[in-house]
């Protein structure tokens, strides 16, 4: 076990001796800065492209046809909406007793 040792040892020092740390750090710091470059300019081409593709009126021309296709089918979009109440549930709730909840309760399990 101690032979094996002494040659990992030899041959990290042997590696050691072959890496220039200082080279190496500017190897990497050169690579982040590139790297960063190329990232701003892949938002950039995206977003150019993104502007290019984006056809103004289009949201416009989105509810036309929307509205077309309703219209072919007989319906209306403010058909599906359902009109809200106008009092809140608060007001129309009256206090119910704990006997007619537990009650309610029953009725409703025996049915």
């Amino acid at each position: 076990m101690a032979d094996a040792m002494k040659g990992v040892t030899k041959a990290l020092i042997s590696t050691n001796k072959q890496i220039d740390l200082p080279s190496l750090n500017k190897i990497m710091a050169e690579f982040m800065k590139e790297n960063e470059k190329n990232e701003i300019m892949q938002e950039m081409i995206g977003d150019s492209i993104d502007d290019a593709m984006e056809v103004e009126g289009s949201s416009e021309e989105e509810e036309l046809i929307f509205n077309q296709i309703l219209d072919e089918v007989g319906a209306k979009s403010t058909d599906a909406v359902p009109e809200a109440p106008k009092q809140s549930l608060a007001q129309n709730a009256e206090p119910a007793s704990k006997d007619q909840v537990q009650s309610d309760l029953e009725n409703r399990l025996n049915e």
